[in-house]
């Protein structure tokens, strides 16, 4: 008995489910047939053009539906292939399909396209290198001044040149190397040694990860340094981390660029290290909308700088290298803070040499030095002209 009541009841189900399907295959071809009458499926209006992602579901006259002045077979073979487009990601489907939503459904939503991928797309490699030649007055570094000595008076030029290379793996990173030399024309008088050995040569290896998600970059690197002419050498390992706050002020490129960078030195069996913190933007006249169009100034680009630096030992350890200036002994204390501005000019772009050959700039600069709490740190005003090839 309960088997047999089971069974009917498994009918009735399977009954009920039968008449359901059938009824809505008829409403749905009742819905059809109405639509087949002129005027019933407006046509779609001109493609909209626009730089934004379009995120929605296209609804549509369905296939096979006739608008007034078309074909059955002609509107049915369109939609097919245009679902297929849009499917696939096509760009025209999309904004067609975006349209006729609109037209029956009201304005979509829009979200914002995510930020691209930091790849350049004209190079055949994911290899980057730059070339520089350039003049200062002074070789300063970290409030150290390099290339003075008592009795100077007019300052005698520092050439300094460099090169440096990247390769981009994607998912990995970037790996790089970097050298650089410095020429002083008073290293005879500085420290007995001719004016063709350089005042000092660095070497540099590192990594860099950019954390989209985030916008930051984290770098860390070893840099081997020569003090050619004291005959002295010094290591380096160093971490930076920094921060790209374009999404923050919601412009083209970072408005402050706000770094934090640490090193620890060896030298002489020693262990010190340095603390800097600071901003470093780069504005490009270009991205101002004003300035996009104007000839010869929409190739400037502007980047001041501001830093303050914390000393772990590290001067009054590495000014022994250098016999002019004085040694107070190992202290902890906030060291120095430099200002100062570069201003570069892209000839590359000025003369409309396509990105895929690279580009060459000239840049200028002027830095100051003030001295917060070192003893044996001095405020020092130097500055330069530098020209550089970029791949």
């Amino acid at each position: 008995m309960n088997v047999r009541k089971g069974l009917w009841l498994n009918a009735t189900v399977v009954l009920v489910m039968v008449v359901a399907s059938s009824t809505g295959s008829l409403l749905a071809q009742q819905r059809v047939d109405t639509a087949d009458r002129p005027g019933a499926c407006p046509p779609a209006p001109a493609a909209r053009s626009g730089d934004s992602q379009i995120i929605g579901d296209p609804a549509a006259c369905p296939p096979g539906v006739v608008a007034e002045g078309e074909s059955r077979d002609t509107r049915g073979r369109d939609d097919v292939f245009r679902f297929d487009r849009y499917d696939r990601g096509d760009d025209a489907a999309t904004e067609v399909a975006a349209d006729i939503w609109a037209v029956h459904n009201g304005a979509m939503p829009k979200v914002k396209a995510p930020r691209a991928e930091r790849s350049h797309p004209d190079k055949p490699i994911p290899l980057s290198f730059i070339v520089s030649y350039g003049v200062a007055t002074d070789h300063v570094w970290r409030g150290i001044n390099w290339s003075e000595y008592p009795g100077e008076g007019r300052e005698r030029c520092n050439q300094q040149a460099g090169a440096g290379i990247e390769f981009d793996t994607g998912a990995f990173g970037v790996f790089g190397g970097s050298v650089w030399f410095d020429w002083f024309h008073g290293t005879e008088q500085l420290a007995g040694r001719s004016i063709g050995v350089p005042l000092e040569s660095n070497y540099t290896a590192y990594w860099r990860y950019p954390i989209r998600a985030i916008s930051t970059d984290i770098e860390v690197g070893w840099s081997y340094i020569r003090f050619n002419a004291f005959r002295e050498t010094s290591q380096e390992l160093y971490a930076r981390i920094q921060f790209d706050d374009s999404g923050l002020w919601g412009t083209q490129s970072a408005f402050l660029n706000p770094y934090v960078f640490y090193a620890i030195e060896y030298h002489h069996t020693d262990w010190t290290s340095w603390l800097e913190l600071g901003v470093q933007p780069r504005w490009v006249m270009a991205d101002v909308p004003a300035l996009r169009e104007v000839p010869v100034v929409r190739d400037f680009w502007i980047s001041p700088h501001l830093s303050v630096s914390w000393d772990c030992d590290y001067v009054g350890n590495m000014i022994t290298v250098n016999p002019n200036v004085t040694d107070s002994g190992p202290t902890n204390r906030c060291a120095n803070a430099v200002a100062g501005v570069e201003l570069g000019y892209d000839l590359g772009h000025a003369f409309n040499v396509p990105a895929r050959y690279g580009s060459i700039v000239i840049i200028g600069f002027i830095d100051y030095s003030y001295a917060l709490g070192s003893e044996e740190l001095s405020d020092e005003l130097w500055g330069g002209v530098k020209l550089a090839y970029l791949w």
